[in-house]
């Protein structure tokens, strides 16, 4: 299964956002998630770059109020 996303990081020393892009499996009740993250702008500083994604969408019960998703980017600037 393919995906797409937007991410937005905040802190005191300003905003990054981005985009993702990838595949998506489900193994044992959680989907793992794998890709692309590109970097398109923010103000802390002011850049753009490119590098991978990965997250895990845990659905503990069948309830929405208890999922976790843990997600992680990285990269290097242009």
């Amino acid at each position: 299964t393919l995906f797409e996303g937007s991410w937005s990081i905040s802190s005191v020393h300003g905003t990054a956002i981005g985009q993702v892009a990838g595949e998506a499996k489900i193994m044992g009740g959680t989907w793992q998630l794998r890709g692309r993250s590109t970097v398109t702008g923010g103000t802390w500083p002011d850049f753009t770059g490119f590098g991978g994604f990965s997250g895990s969408l845990n659905f503990n019960s069948v309830s929405p109020n208890d999922d976790v998703f843990n997600w992680r980017i990285d990269g290097i600037l242009d």
